[in-house]
């Protein structure tokens, strides 16, 4: 009876010492964000300090003038470094980069659903958005940020493709949609807000209409969002961020960015720290 007893607790302390090895193995686990790291340092390795990047504006959004999101990247003269994202509390005057990095090269979309719930689609670029795609999704205006758990679009991909749809009908219930150079496009729904995604509908296209300019499938969204654009200036090094002014059906500017900066080891510095805008003059 004792070996019995002794043969019982040896076993016991065998299996809680393992769980305990297993829990451990399994926080040990390198995440996405060392793997997204572990990719932009091997990008770095490439880059000498003091190498110029360009800010280049993807998408720009907003829902009430006053909160807008930049989406892009910072460019080499060769390729797309990292993603960015600057979100203007201000309507424009004033602009900081959220604390989080995004991963991937580039935001290639965003979607706002209301001013706590925005969406960011983030890829890899090598001349045109390559997948895998991850999607990010903020609940508290930006504070913090949760990535869907698997990559888009699921399965192996052995084209180039592009986003030509993404949006959410509800903070729950969204879609977007994948066309790539070979010909498919692929539908996808998700009914937890993004963080997972079913294939809908999958079918053969022709790979050279452009599927961007095409009616969207979105239902219960507002029919007029606010329209924005980035204009660079060159000569400044700057971007003018301008708003869509539809009684005069004028484009008026907002506010700016730096579109300059230079790799300081780890990090980045604007090459441009101050800058008064020139004037518009009236003709």
């Amino acid at each position: 009876m004792k070996i019995q007893n002794n043969w019982a607790k040896g076993r016991m302390v065998f299996l809680v010492l393992f769980w305990i090895a297993q829990a451990t193995a399994a926080t040990d686990q390198p995440g996405w964000k060392y793997k997204e790291l572990n990719a932009l340092r091997e990008m770095r390795k490439n880059l000498k300090s003091g190498t110029e990047l360009r800010v280049s504006v993807n998408r720009i959004a907003s829902l009430n003038g006053q909160v807008i999101w930049v989406g892009g990247s910072y460019r080499t003269a060769a390729q797309s470094y990292r993603s960015l994202v600057w979100r203007s509390l201000d309507g424009g005057r004033s602009w900081s980069e959220i604390d989080e990095w995004m991963a991937g090269s580039e935001v290639c979309e965003i979607f706002i659903l209301d001013e706590q719930r925005v969406w960011f689609i983030t890829a890899w670029s090598v001349e045109g958005s390559q997948a895998p795609y991850f999607i990010f999704r903020t609940d508290d205006g930006g504070k913090t940020w949760r990535r869907t758990e698997t990559p888009m679009p699921s399965g192996i991909v052995t084209s180039l493709s592009y986003v030509t749809d993404f949006f959410f009908e509800t903070p729950l219930r969204g879609e977007i949609t994948f066309v790539s150079t070979m010909g498919d496009m692929h539908t996808y729904r998700s009914l937890d807000g993004g963080a997972t995604w079913r294939i809908l509908t999958a079918q053969k296209i022709d790979p050279d209409r452009d599927w961007t300019a095409g009616p969207s499938s979105r239902k219960g969204q507002p029919t007029q969002r606010l329209r924005y654009k980035a204009v660079p200036d060159e000569e400044h090094h700057i971007i003018f961020v301008e708003k869509y002014d539809p009684p005069t059906q004028e484009w008026k500017r907002v506010g700016y960015l730096p579109c300059l900066y230079e790799l300081n080891g780890d990090g980045l510095s604007p090459v441009i720290k101050r800058f008064t805008p020139p004037q518009k003059t009236k003709p």
